[in-house]
């Protein structure tokens, strides 16, 4: 092996197999797919909002998709960075992929580092209203998709969760007109 990325691809590989033994499936971060060589069932947790090119690649390989980019999807992040519309806006699928690739990507996934907010008051304003953007993202065709009429709901659901004691962050963009 000539670099950590190959010992690390020789690892992932090795507990790969084992997990398939056993009826499981590995699931790893983006980087296991730096060093080259993978068995070819692993999912791969897609976080590095700059490293897409090598995911599109996965996927075109046949390996499976959960998106999670920092660009749109760490919700530790404060809102001044990823606010709920550039959640909302987020596709997971890249424009113009096959629907054969696309059905690799299988997901997305909202990251919440504990270690950054500690501080519990600030956990639910860090999750809404983001959460519902990525909610609807998850489950909605892009076509289908109208940023007016989310506003509108998230507003709503926002002031229920307010009226019940949830700490939900008064995100401008929901509020802001066009």
């Amino acid at each position: 092996m000539k670099n950590e990325e190959e010992l690390q691809s020789f690892f992932v590989q090795k507990i790969g197999n084992y997990l398939q033994k056993k009826g499981r499936l590995l699931v790893g971060w983006d980087e296991i797919l730096d060093g080259g060589k993978l068995g070819g069932s692993e999912t791969i947790m897609y976080w590095r909002g700059w490293g897409a090119k090598g995911v599109e690649k996965a996927a075109q390989q046949g390996f499976k998709i959960i998106s999670s980019p920092t660009t749109c999807c760490y919700f530790d992040y404060n809102y001044e960075l990823i606010n709920t519309k550039k959640v909302y806006m987020y596709e997971p699928v890249p424009e113009g992929t096959s629907d054969k690739i696309a059905e690799n990507y299988i997901g997305v996934q909202a990251n919440f580092w504990s270690h950054i907010d500690r501080y519990e008051d600030r956990i639910d304003q860090q999750l809404f209203p983001r959460l519902f953007a990525l909610s609807e993202t998850a489950w909605s065709d892009p076509q289908n998709k109208d940023w007016s009429r989310f506003k509108k709901t998230a507003k709503m659901q926002s002031e229920e969760l307010r009226a019940s004691q949830v700490n939900c962050y008064y995100d401008k963009s929901l509020y802001n007109p066009e």
